[in-house]
This record gives C-alpha cells, structure tokens and sequence, in this order.
C-alpha cells in the first residue's frame, strides 16, 4: 500500500483513451486490483477495467466507468470501489459506496464465474444494494457508509464499511454477512445481515 502507481485505460479500438496517476489503496478513488485466473479486474479513477492475465491486453467489454458497471445511472454518484477474486467459490466480487442524493449505501457485483469480461449480464450478476434507507433490512437509515472492504470465508461474504451515524457518534464501523453459496447462485432471499460496531471494537 501506499505505492504510487499510473493506469492507462485502453479503449475498445485499443488506443490509449485515459490515464490516472495514484496512489495504491489511498483516497476516495484508490486502485483496487483482484487477479482470477483468466483475468484482472481492476478499479481505477472512475472505471472498472479488465486485462487478459497471460497478455496485458483488454479485452473487448472490459471497460466501464463505475456508474455503468453497477448499473446505476444519475444523480447517483459511486466511488470508494473495492474488488477481490475468490480463488475457492472462482468468483470476483466487487463493492462501492453510492450516493443518491444523500441517501448513501452499498452497492455489489459478482461475477458468474472465472471470466470477467464482458462487464455485461453474460458474465455478472446483477447489482445489489443495500443499507439505503428505503432498504426495508435498513435497521439504522441515518448511518453514512464509507470506504467498504471485502473478505471471503468459507461459506459467507463479509463488507466491512466505515460508518458515520449522527445519531449515535459511537457508531464507526459496519459489517454486513450475506450467505456465499446463495448470492454467488443469484439466490438473495436470505438477505444481508448488518451489525454496527461502536468504537471499542
């Protein structure tokens, strides 16, 4: 962390399109990097891109500002994206924090499997939102999300976000579990389970 690195997005005729220079997991927009077998999925500035692991190259379809991969549209904004690579379930799974207009929660994409392009339906589930406050799950509405990170267990998903509760200033971090196999499946009837941590923890 805290290294400073440079990402050129290659547009789909495979000239140079874009260029951001940043600093490594550092900031609202800092690059994240997931590897899968076939692929590396990485967020950078406001895109998601892919490259052919064995190449370098970027395949076709593997490039969307972060707005269109989690298929949102605007006012939104979206930032603060993260990205892992689960080398058991062989699935990437991406969050971010998106803002509606004030009412501020997460979003996520997984993909289908071990290919990531083409950051389309073919490839990725659908996105899923959580902790906005029409959310009926939503047990806290007035808590502001930030900075999300992921962890893959054996059996669950685990979105640990920095939180902001005027309400409740003890209140500085959440943790939301969803059930692996299910939501890798595209089955989200068991939900998200949320848990606030106060600022013991």
């Amino acid at each position: 962390r805290g290294q400073q690195v440079q990402v050129v997005d290659v547009g789909e005729d495979g000239g140079q399109a874009e260029v951001w220079t940043g600093v490594q997991g550092v900031g609202s927009n800092g690059v994240s990097v997931a590897a899968g077998p076939k692929h590396v999925v990485q967020t950078a500035g406001p895109r998601v891109l892919a490259f052919v692991k064995s190449t370098g190259s970027a395949p076709k379809g593997g490039s969307k500002t972060l707005l269109q991969f989690f298929g949102l549209s605007s006012p939104v904004v979206v930032s603060q994206p993260d990205v892992v690579y689960d080398p058991v379930g062989k699935r990437f799974v991406a969050v971010a924090v998106a803002d509606n207009s004030g009412d501020i929660g997460v979003v996520m994409r997984i993909s289908k499997g071990t290919a990531a392009t083409p950051f389309t339906s073919e490839k990725w589930r659908k996105p899923i939102q959580f902790a906005f406050s029409d959310d009926p799950a939503e047990q806290n509405p007035d808590v502001d999300e930030s900075k999300p990170a992921i962890g893959i267990s054996g059996d669950k998903i685990a979105v640990t976000v920095a939180a902001y509760d005027p309400s409740d200033p003890s209140v500085v971090n959440r943790v939301f579990f969803m059930a692996k196999n299910a939501f890798y499946a595209g089955n989200l009837s068991s939900g998200v389970w949320t848990a606030d941590l106060n600022n013991t923890y």
